[in-house]
């Protein structure tokens, strides 16, 4: 269910974001970020850059550097396949 792992990476990211932006991102929020991308989202090229373009900024500008990976997240799980409601939803044999 890769589909729901790269929800999950991007519930966490939302959160880090909003610390972020709220000045409360602290190193063990960075490190959250990034252990749950090699977990989580490891596969996904725009995932790992929008996470070290977070890393890199927040040490200067952790608002901004919050805004932007809020705004990723947005942009990003529109483009993201849809989970199926029931398993029956994603076999191959049903639904080509």
């Amino acid at each position: 269910m890769m589909e729901r792992r790269h929800i999950a990476f991007g519930v966490c990211a939302t959160s880090v974001a909003m610390r972020a932006i709220s000045g409360r991102c602290r190193n063990a929020d960075r490190l959250e970020l990034c252990l749950a991308l090699l977990d989580l989202a490891a596969d996904d090229e725009e995932a790992r850059e929008a996470t070290v373009a977070f890393c890199r900024g927040s040490q200067t500008d952790v608002v901004a550097a919050g805004e932007d990976l809020r705004e990723f997240v947005r942009f990003w799980r529109r483009h993201l396949p849809p989970v199926p409601e029931f398993e029956w939803q994603g076999r191959v044999d049903v639904n080509g």
